[in-house]
């Protein structure tokens, strides 16, 4: 069957390969944000939505890329379950789409996953406006690479997602003394509605260290936010705030860090990467986008 929406979406990716015309890749907008800017006629995916199937007693759903969080979240609820990963939305405009391009996880993170571990497989278009599709709708798929994963996180360089199958979870009842707006802090603290983001000047960067846990407490100029039981530091740079000593700190620290948003996008927003994953990085890039169409730069300025 003919899917006018895709049909359409796979045309102007073909067009755009064959002008060697860079897009733009967005569905709701709300990670825009993150990542170096990038030049590009916008491609919309949002007109790519829907639940194509959900299978509470498997705990799988397939959803299309271009389909709110909050439709999905509201099918789960009502079966009692949820998405593992808890994924941040930072707006009512968020997709499905876009919380696995970015890859993004929210407070529940280090107690049941990220984002890449429920993910059990992809359709999307490559750069030359070809459907692909990696992975399958059951729990178990190990035949051939695990391009899936690969996608999660890339922020849309490698290819446009258009439809996800993800590991659901059931809603486990916790017990205990419920904490007064419990619920309104946990959520402020994934969508970065808590006073500690929102106090953040425009000017001023706000970082995000992936370290060990483990990782003790330091100066680095800034205000600090601890999450993840330690294993994730937002940082609000300030005037002492070096880059170089923030990069060299966390990589110390067995992590990376990355300027989640801020002035400073136009520069290397993310951790500069060692040569042998730098070229593995240019050859992916070639090999499912070679005239370099898809959100270029937004990674890397060379990718």
């Amino acid at each position: 069957m003919t899917d006018p929406a895709l049909e359409a979406l796979m045309g102007r990716v073909r067009t755009a390969a064959a002008e060697r015309q860079p897009l733009v890749i967005r569905g709701g907008g709300t990670k825009a944000f993150f990542g170096r800017d990038v030049s590009g006629e916008i491609l919309d995916t949002r007109a790519v939505s829907g639940v194509v199937a959900y299978e509470p007693t498997e705990l799988v759903m397939t959803a299309r890329a271009g389909t709110p969080l909050s439709e999905i979240e509201a099918a789960l609820e009502q079966n009692g379950q949820m998405l593992g990963f808890e994924p941040p939305h930072y707006g009512a405009q968020g997709t499905l789409g876009g919380a696995i391009a970015s890859g993004f996880s929210g407070p529940r993170r280090p107690y049941t996953g990220a984002a890449r571990d429920f993910v059990l497989g992809v359709e999307l278009v490559d750069g030359v406006g070809e459907p692909l599709r990696f992975g399958g709708r059951v729990m178990k798929n190990v035949a051939g690479f695990d391009v899936a994963r690969l996608m999660t996180g890339a922020l849309g360089t490698l290819g446009v997602l258009t439809e996800i199958s993800l590991r659901c979870l059931p809603r486990d009842a916790i017990g205990g003394e419920e904490f007064a707006d419990g619920a309104s802090f946990w959520s402020s603290v994934r969508d970065h509605s808590h006073s500690f983001f929102a106090a953040r000047r425009d000017d001023a960067s706000l970082w995000r260290l992936s370290v060990k846990s483990t990782a003790p407490y330091t100066d680095l100029g800034g205000e600090q936010l601890i999450e993840w039981g330690g294993a994730l530091r937002w940082l609000i740079a300030g005037e002492r705030t070096d880059a170089a000593r923030v990069r060299a700190w966390a990589k110390a620290q067995g992590g990376h860090a990355s300027i989640f948003r801020g002035p400073e996008r136009a520069n290397n927003v993310f951790q500069p990467l060692p040569e042998p994953l730098r070229a593995i990085h240019a050859r992916l890039k070639v090999a499912f986008d070679p005239q370099g169409i898809l959100n270029p730069g937004r990674m890397y300025a060379e990718l």
